[in-house]
């Protein structure tokens, strides 16, 4: 990535139902419509590539990333569509925290948020309707703070306790720039650059970065779609681990 360049991610949390992508089911999930790696008839199918495990240790000073196997498995479908975006400026991140008063931190305080969707995956925040809380907000109303994130990334941020956790990918080299609308041909070969994997760890009432972590860097062994990012995985915390 240039010097200097980053993107941009709102984040809110809302009155029910909070800012969330619709994501699809692993294979072998009732819903997903995929079979998993054994057929209903016993017959085992060829074996998957594996991805690496990162784990964060989060107790104490130390903010050491270490690979902590080989052990998930991914399932694609080459049929499957690519996940439906929206648009927004990828060299310019800032997380955004969406309040008109105290309420909505105290909800954040009062439920953690340490997955994609949430704590059941349902993306529905559980609590009582609170007048207090937003149902509209702009790029200056309801901000409590904006803070800018370097790097790229699709991943959506997790909450546990007074801390945010996102992640994204900083590229050593130039990255090319997103094209709005609906087109055809999106992929690209993979690049040759490396790219550093990172992990921020943002305090949840002033959006000061608290640490950051290189969780892995390299070139990318693939490729990915124009309008994807290669941190679309977002994190997951039991408060003790990222």
């Amino acid at each position: 990535m240039e010097a200097g360049s980053s993107f941009t991610m709102a984040w809110a949390l809302r009155q029910y139902h909070p800012t969330a992508r619709s994501g699809r089911f692993p294979a072998g999930h009732p819903q997903s419509g995929h079979p998993s790696s054994v057929s209903e008839r016993g017959a085992r199918l060829p074996a998957l590539p594996r991805q690496r495990v990162v784990a964060v240790s989060l107790k104490g000073n130390s903010r050491r990333s270490r690979i902590v196997g080989q052990t998930l498995r991914y399932f694609p479908s080459s049929s499957a569509a690519p996940y439906a975006t929206i648009p927004v400026a990828m060299f310019r991140r800032i997380l955004c925290l969406v309040v008109s008063s105290w309420c909505l931190l105290s909800v954040a305080a009062a439920q953690e948020w340490p997955r994609f969707r949430g704590p059941d995956g349902a993306g529905i925040v559980t609590m009582p309707d609170d007048p207090a809380l937003p149902d509209t907000w702009s790029r200056t109303q309801n901000v409590v703070w904006r803070t800018d994130i370097p790097g790229v990334g699709w991943s959506s941020p997790v909450v546990w306790g007074r801390t945010v956790f996102v992640t994204a990918v900083v590229s050593d080299g130039a990255v090319e720039a997103p094209i709005g609308g609906l087109y055809r041909d999106g992929e690209r070969p993979p690049p040759v650059d490396v790219h550093h994997w990172m992990a921020y760890a943002v305090d949840l009432d002033s959006g000061d970065i608290r640490w950051q972590t290189e969780l892995f860097s390299g070139a990318p062994d693939h490729s990915k779609h124009l309008k994807n990012s290669f941190a679309s995985e977002t994190p997951v915390t039991d408060g003790e681990r990222l």
